[in-house]
């Protein structure tokens, strides 16, 4: 059986969806795509740092569940 020939632009050779498929096919070599990747920007300038907090459950806020949840089964 004759291997399909498709054509691949460069935008989805390297598409992170594709990246496997394009590798075990054979479309291009994990040499080939190291040397994409260490070509590529650094986005640390762009980056939006986020803070966040977790609450932490008490228990006064486990009895009132517990309380909600066998008032809303009845």
């Amino acid at each position: 059986m004759a291997k399909k020939i498709r054509y691949i632009t460069e935008k989805f050779l390297h598409d992170k969806r594709l990246i496997n498929q394009n590798l075990s096919e054979g479309y291009i070599s994990k040499e080939e795509y190291n040397k994409y990747l260490d070509g590529l920007d650094d986005s640390m300038d762009n980056a939006v740092f986020m803070k966040s907090r977790l609450e932490e459950d008490t228990e006064d806020d486990t009895e009132d569940d517990q309380a909600t949840n066998s008032e809303s089964e009845e």
